[in-house]
């Protein structure tokens, strides 16, 4: 399994997924204030075990949360406490 420890703000392309109405990952986990923010509404989101997230989300933890994003069957990305991640994009891996 691959894994990579997220601090402080970050950005992400994510090329995991076929479709654009195909999540591009899933929560695994989340503990503590973490939120999926999405572009259509801009609103925040509480995150929760097994929330789908698509291209254009942004996942954000506050300073008592952390999140485990799955991405497929074999990655795994930890996002740390204070932190944010942005789902940039979709598509077919080549």
């Amino acid at each position: 399994m691959i894994q990579t420890l997220l601090s402080g703000v970050a950005s992400f392309a994510l090329i995991v997924s076929t479709s654009a109405a195909e999540p591009s990952g899933r929560v695994a986990a989340a503990q503590g204030k973490c939120w999926r923010v999405t572009p259509a509404t801009g609103r925040a989101e509480p995150l929760t075990k097994n929330t789908a997230l698509f291209a254009g989300d942004i996942v954000r933890t506050e300073a008592d949360g952390r999140a485990e994003i799955m991405l497929g069957t074999d990655a795994a990305l930890i996002v740390k406490p204070s932190s944010e991640l942005k789902i940039d994009r979709a598509g077919k891996k080549n």
